[in-house]
């Protein structure tokens, strides 16, 4: 799982004297790096870390979780479009 192809960062200024940091995490089948991954991420300047987990067959979503993430789980009949306008809402909610 290679760092710069992984991180998509939302920032919003919105209410905040700062920005906040929201990670999203993309993932499919990921179990064996996604805990180290957000382990590695440094908390104290994020507000959260939400892993998309993409329909895994792996014990992606567990990791994730016991890493410390939230969980979103998309679906096959989601297009690329509707996901990321999901995933926006979802952190709107979250950071707002």
């Amino acid at each position: 799982m290679a760092l710069d192809r992984l991180f998509y960062v939302y920032v919003s200024v919105q209410d905040h004297p700062a920005p906040v940091i929201l990670v999203i995490i993309p993932a499919f089948n990921e179990e064996n790096s996604v805990g180290n991954v957000i382990r590695e991420i440094p908390m104290d300047i994020v507000a959260e870390v939400i892993v998309v987990n993409n329909n895994s067959n792996d014990q992606t979503a567990i990791q994730a979780a016991a890493a410390g993430a939230g969980l979103l789980v998309i679906t096959h009949d989601e297009t690329v479009a509707s996901r990321a306008d999901r995933i926006v809402r979802i952190a709107d909610g979250r950071i707002a």
